[in-house]
């Protein structure tokens, strides 16, 4: 890896950024900084750790010494991130509190987590405990801070320890997509649904409930798929390995002992070269790879404790067969695998709910017996671009909730009998223009379809009747075809979201109570919005309001009752305002979440 980077930055001006570095190895920086000091005059390395030492071990020739927080601002920061109220706590609790959080040494990471812990264990019992562990007696900040981190996982609820420390199987800095996150969560059956509830609902909580807590940061979108992604602290995925101790294995020792093949529930294989001891797969549960081609000291038999499976390569890699011998494998990601399609035997994965094919060279079809998965919840293919069709079979998948096409230029069938799958609730068809026949041909009974994105399939005119769900949430037309919305539309009375490209708005819009965002940024041909709009109070993004000269159209005063729209706001046509007494109404000055107002 630090020959790699030493490549990329020679003959180079760089600012190269090593954030949280925690190794005081003298002898091991004086070997990487010979390895990067390749660069152009002006180039720089910025470090950031807590630790003297490591800045002194890095012989850096400038050291600042950040403050750390001071017992008012980590009290502060503790609140905020508890929801607590200073003013509605018992005297007992602040003072045991403050104690708590002195004990942080100032981190905002150990003081961020404990205030997410704590405030769903209003007991203050609990609170004593925490105050009175063991684990704060050491002197070393970075043993204290980690010491905040245990103490926020020993108070954490049961459902939720054995879904963090699943994500121990994850390499350092891994983007952890929170729906692929979730689908493991079900395949490993950490989500037991009660009557009707759903295991992705459920899911969705429990990782709510690791942000909330702070085990989880930082999310972002992801450029394709537009799915969430988040990152975990080095030091809290730390924390998920120490726990689990031998229960997660990360390389494979030379003269691993009986004990530790029966232990090893997560294998991490970030650059195997070695035969993998096939005995070990009678326990391992979950495998994540990153780099090489696994193979096995002995010819691997049918396995009955993997669940979920990651490929996750980095380079093209052939599919390995031996997958095929996880008879209950529930989860399923190949990413960079060269393939022409999955084997027929795929069928014999009888409990796969999940399958994920992405970046995969040549890939150019499933099999026919995918028909076969019955459990088969969700299909997601991303950047498959050989891909021309998918099987008829796939309307046999009566289960399937979720079915995600992104970016697969050449596909242009689609089976008409997907419309059978009454299950189906996420429909995303994304930049793939050549689908607009199948699309427009979908009949039976989808009824349940909760999001529906055919952005980019730019030879869609019309949205077809068979969309008319009474539980749509999410419909995205934009760079679509579609200039007009069909009269149904707006008696979908549970869409919150819409994002399209159009020249009018229909009438009745005003019907849509419960719509949050309306994104027409694209609608560079609207020619105003019709009467009614400031009805829709809930409305948080627009980012355009086109006023008309018609007696059904808009007046600005229509803005006034938008109270929760945010981010920034283009207004068109103000040569149609005949009432300055209008403008005032509108009160967009006292719209304090408007960051950028224009008018045209």
């Amino acid at each position: 890896m630090v020959h790699a980077i030493s490549s990329k930055l020679s003959g180079k001006k760089f600012l190269l950024i090593l954030d949280d570095a925690w190794h005081d190895d003298l002898l091991d920086w004086e070997q990487f900084m010979v390895q990067v000091n390749c660069g152009t005059p002006g180039s720089n390395i910025l470090l950031t750790t807590r630790d003297q030492k490591v800045a002194e071990a890095a012989k850096s020739r400038h050291i600042f010494n950040l403050e750390f927080l001071s017992e008012v601002e980590s009290w502060d920061l503790f609140l905020e991130n508890s929801g607590l109220v200073e003013e509605d706590l018992d005297s007992e609790f602040i003072q045991v509190g403050k104690e708590v959080v002195n004990k942080c040494g100032g981190v905002p990471l150990a003081i961020k987590t404990l205030g997410g812990v704590l405030n769903d264990r209003r007991e203050i019992n609990t609170w004593r405990a925490i105050k009175e562990s063991d684990l704060w007696n050491i002197d070393n900040i970075k043993d204290r801070v980690f010491a905040s981190l245990k103490l926020s996982y020993f108070h954490m609820p049961d459902h939720l320890k054995q879904c963090f420390t699943f994500c121990s199987i994850f390499s350092k800095g891994y983007e952890i997509t929170k729906d692929h996150l979730i689908a493991q969560w079900i395949a490993y059956r950490f989500i037991n649904p009660m009557n009707d509830e759903l295991p992705e609902d459920i899911g969705s909580a429990y990782f709510d409930s690791l942000m909330k807590l702070r085990f989880l940061q930082d999310a972002w979108r992801n450029f394709y798929t537009y799915q969430l992604v988040y990152r975990m602290h080095d030091l809290i995925h730390d924390l998920t390995r120490q726990i689990l101790q031998h229960e997660v294995m990360t390389s494979l020792r030379k003269n691993m002992t009986p004990n530790c093949i029966l232990r090893c529930r997560y294998l991490c294989l970030t650059s195997s070269t070695e035969k993998i001891c096939r005995n070990l797969f009678d326990k391992v549960h979950s495998l994540y790879v990153s780099s090489g081609n696994p193979s096995f000291d002995k010819p691997i038999k049918w396995c009955c404790n993997v669940r979920s499976v990651v490929l996750d390569y980095t380079i093209y890699a052939p599919f390995p067969l031996f997958i095929l011998k996880f008879e209950f494998l529930g989860y399923l990601k190949i990413c960079n695998v060269s393939c022409m399609e999955l084997p027929e035997a795929i069928s014999g994965c009888w409990n796969l709910q999940t399958l994920h094919v992405m970046h995969c060279k040549g890939f150019t079809g499933l099999p026919e017996s995918i028909g076969k998965l019955k459990k088969l919840r969700t299909l997601e293919l991303l950047m498959v671009n050989e891909l021309k069709s998918l099987p008829q079979s796939i309307g046999d998948c009566q289960d399937l909730r979720s079915l995600q096409l992104y970016f697969c230029h050449k596909l242009i069938e689609i089976p008409n009998n997907i419309g059978n799958i009454e299950n189906l609730r996420v429909l995303d068809i994304v930049n793939s223009s050549c689908v607009y026949c199948q699309v427009q041909e979908f009949i039976g009974k989808l009824r349940n379809l909760e999001r529906i994105n055919l952005s980019g399939c730019h030879c869609l005119h019309d949205l077809p009747r068979t969309f008319s769900c009474r539980t749509l949430r999410n419909l995205n037309l934009s760079r679509t075809s579609i200039t007009l919305l069909p009269p149904w539309v707006t008696l979908i009375g549970t869409l919150e979201r819409i994002e399209l490209n159009l020249v009018e708005l229909p009438q009745g819009i005003e019907n849509l109570r419960r719509l949050e965002v309306l994104n027409i940024n694209g609608c560079l041909k609207l020619r105003c919005i019709p009467s009614g709009f400031g009805q829709l109070t809930r409305l948080r993004w627009l980012g355009l309001f086109v006023i008309g000269s018609g007696g059904n159209d808009a007046r600005i005063s229509e803005l006034e009752n938008l109270d929760m729209i945010s981010g920034w706001l283009r207004i068109q046509n103000l040569k149609y305002i005949k009432d300055t007494a209008d403008c005032k109404k509108a009160s967009l000055k006292k719209k304090k979440n408007i960051q950028s107002l224009t008018l045209n």
